[in-house]
């Protein structure tokens, strides 16, 4: 199945500034990592890599950015 996202409502700053906050609670982590233009990769322990995925996730839904599922037609 495939999937994708589209924003419901935005931070102010609009996804530029969700994905700047979300690349910086990846680079503060201290593990490391590679950013892409599409993709974040985090190496690290199975914990620390998770701990940094919530918090990320925290700090992007605490801006108020809200994603709904897309369903896309199968290929």
């Amino acid at each position: 199945a495939r999937q994708a996202l589209r924003s419901s409502g935005l931070p102010a700053g609009g996804v530029g500034a969700a994905v700047a906050a979300a690349v910086r609670v990846v680079r503060d982590s201290g593990l490391p990592h590679r950013t892409t233009s599409m993709f974040t990769e985090i190496e690290g322990e199975w914990d620390a890599v998770m701990d940094v995925v919530w918090y990320t996730r925290s700090v992007v839904d605490d801006m108020q950015f809200q994603c709904q599922p897309v369903p896309l037609a199968p290929q």
